[in-house]
């Protein structure tokens, strides 16, 4: 179980000078003043130490801790799981945690002991010797993958997964893949996290019911287009305005798809997603140089990256296009873990991901 005491780098038997030293020397890595961009770390840090420089508080935690390990080392008996959504409210969890499967009666937790969980803690049963383990939930980051049919959506969510022979049907609706990924990696702030790939059906008389199926709660989006079919480059201004045009916009416009997408002329101003454009078939045209002209508005905004690719080759460790990729799985969870612009429209509503309990 991990601790305050872990987050600050420091032991419990510290003094308040050596805790005080470790908080400022953590504080160097994860303030936004030096770069950082993981709120809920820095968020994290703070708390452990108004609680440990307290001697009052400290006390109270230190004995907190001496219980969670006793339950921890004690083998003995029935454990439950529950998994707590990082985005609900504490009051909100309280109210779904599980009775007690054996007895019904409750878990002995109190709205105080939220605060002290890092990762999970142990609690027991008021009437039994059942044990609630109590888990904190990451959410995955989702990714959307955009184009249109047949450029290679799904070869390069293979190449992106390390699954490279599994076969390529076409995606009806949506096919989601799971990866790990390596964020900051090398770095103090080095953590696995893990990247849901949404592959959306590029069928256009679906794609209206596809925006407001699947493209809500996304954290980035990788638009993907094949570098000998020159339409499919175009086309990707039209999944762009398709993604951040306003949802009211959208249900004017259900009675004419068959009508092209105009490209939304504020899109400077709404790009709020990390971005990923890959030009995919490379190997059948290595010298083809990309089309600024075309793409200018997509390429040029921020946390805007570009790449082109054979994904039949995969995506190999240590290559320009791989450490791309990883690039721009960090800018994801840096939006994730920021939650900038969390209430501007469908595609920045990912608190809003359903409990799993």
């Amino acid at each position: 179980m991990k601790t305050f005491y872990d987050l600050l780098r420091t032991f419990p038997e510290a003094t308040f000078q050596e805790l005080k030293h470790a908080y400022f020397d953590v504080l160097r890595i994860v303030h936004p003043d030096k770069g950082a961009t993981d709120f809920e770390a820095f968020g994290q840090i703070q708390k452990a130490y108004e609680t440990l420089k307290d001697s009052e508080k400290r006390k109270k935690y230190d004995l907190w801790l001496k219980e969670q390990k006793l339950r921890e080392d004690d083998n003995f008996g029935i454990v439950d799981v529950f998994e707590w959504d990082t985005c609900q409210n504490e009051d909100e969890s309280l109210e779904f945690i599980p009775c007690c499967r054996c007895c019904g009666d409750l878990y002995l937790i109190e709205k105080e002991d939220l605060d002290k969980i890092i990762d999970f803690a142990v609690f027991d049963c008021s009437s039994c010797s059942v044990k609630l383990k109590f888990l904190f939930m990451n959410l995955p980051n989702k990714i959307l993958v955009l184009g249109d049919p047949g450029v290679g959506k799904t070869t390069f969510v293979n190449a992106v997964c390390n699954d490279r022979g599994k076969p390529v049907i076409s995606t009806v609706g949506c096919n989601i893949e799971i990866t790990e990924h390596s964020y900051a990696a090398g770095t103090p702030r080095e953590t696995n996290e893990i990247i849901e790939l949404w592959d959306v059906g590029g069928a256009f008389v679906h794609r209206r019911a596809a925006r407001e199926v699947f493209m809500d709660d996304s954290c980035g989006v990788i638009y993907i287009h094949d570098l000998s079919n020159k339409k499919s480059e175009e086309n990707l201004l039209q999944w762009a305005n398709l993604l951040y045009e306003s949802p009211q916009l959208d249900r004017k416009r259900q009675t004419n798809l068959l009508q092209p997408i105009a490209f939304a002329a504020d899109f400077e101003s709404n790009q709020h997603l990390p971005t990923l454009i890959v030009g995919s078939h490379f190997d059948l045209y290595p010298n083809r140089g990309q089309n600024d002209a075309k793409l200018a508005k997509l390429r040029l905004q921020s946390q805007t990256l570009a790449i082109n690719v054979d994904c039949r080759n995969g995506l190999l460790p240590g290559s320009t296009e791989r450490m791309q990729v990883n690039k721009f799985f960090d800018m994801v969870v840096d939006r994730s873990h920021s939650g900038k612009d969390a209430n501007l429209g469908t595609y920045g509503s990912y608190h809003r991901r359903r409990r799993q309990i």
